[in-house]
């Protein structure tokens, strides 16, 4: 069985590659981890009964991640007979603020940010303006709620963070200057009117995809400390924000950062959702999940901490309380 209930104050965040739902946590699903015997025989009727009137888990809605057109070189790479940069007017992202958030119902879009220090305390907004612009306008649209993912690996725009040499590692003295980077950010968004209810401290601070040096963008140490820190420093702002942890590659990289940051009672408190992607592992194949699963043995363990749920197919984010 699956233990404690949730605490009310967590939301789980579900990210499917770009793809992002949110779920209501305030009662954790109680499942059994046990598999009638028929599930595993060849050609059997498998039952499911299912209680309408039973609620465990709600959506909160679904959204996905923005791309402003503005950015230079940003369709052009999908598409190499596009321009380096697209043009449009306020009118056509009306329509496509409509189109989606009105029309289509989606409800959440998720912000990548970045670019916007280029060196340590001098500030250049115009690098997330196209951001900005398009909440701002896609508010009165449908947008329901917004939330941000900053990235260090764009470039050598934000080097002065980065460990010398290094594409994407965080330098572990700059910590301090990483955390009043986001905040400036999130101080930019509440003095334009559209305050950010939850943040993302790095896009995959698990996944070092450079070389130098090898590992993590940001160890798991530092993470925890940059979670307490921009807690503390949200709240004296006077900024509700809630952290996102851990937006990580996938599930099992994911764990140490959601682990370590549950477990400090100092970073704790900040924490709204639980997040990760679901890239490079055989969590995309709902074959390869419902087969392994089937045999007792699901891919991946998900949640192994003190507050263990047990064994969880793709993509559903365990509930910790």
């Amino acid at each position: 069985m699956l233990p404690s209930p949730c605490a009310r104050t967590l939301r789980l965040a579900l990210l499917t590659l770009s793809f992002i739902g949110l779920l209501s946590a305030c009662d954790a699903p109680v499942a059994s981890t046990s598999r009638p015997s028929d599930a595993v025989t060849p050609g059997a009727l498998v039952r499911v009964a299912v209680n309408g009137a039973t609620q465990y888990q709600t959506f909160l809605g679904f959204g996905a991640a923005l791309e402003p057109w503005e950015l230079t070189g940003s369709y052009h790479r999908d598409d190499s007979t596009l321009p380096e940069v697209l043009t449009g007017s306020d009118q056509d992202k009306e329509v496509i603020a409509r189109l989606l958030f009105a029309d289509l119902g989606i409800h959440h879009a998720r912000l990548f940010l970045s670019g916007y220090e280029p060196s340590k305390g001098v500030f250049d907004w115009s690098a997330i303006q196209p951001h900005t612009d398009f909440v701002r306008l896609a508010k009165p649209n449908g947008l329901q709620m917004w939330w941000a993912t900053f990235t260090l690996d764009n470039g050598p725009l934000q080097q002065w963070l980065r460990v010398p040499g290094s594409e994407c590692a965080l330098d572990h003295v700059r910590v301090d200057d990483d955390v009043e980077w986001i905040v400036a950010a999130a101080l930019h968004f509440r003095d334009l009117g559209i305050p950010l209810p939850y943040l993302a401290i790095n896009n995959e601070p698990d996944f070092g995809w450079c070389q130098h040096p090898t590992g993590a963008k940001i160890s798991v140490d530092d993470y925890v400390a940059i979670a307490r820190r921009l807690g503390q420093r949200l709240r004296a702002q006077g900024l509700d924000t809630q952290l996102v942890v851990s937006d990580g590659l996938n599930p099992q990289a994911s764990l140490a950062y959601m682990k370590a940051v549950l477990a400090d009672p100092s970073a704790r408190p900040y924490v709204g959702a639980l997040a990760y992607h679901s890239y490079a592992d055989p969590y995309p194949d709902p074959a390869a999940v419902l087969r392994t699963s089937a045999d007792g043995a699901p891919t991946l363990p998900l949640c192994t901490s003190a507050n263990r749920c047990g064994n969880w197919p793709s993509n559903t984010t365990c509930p910790y309380g």
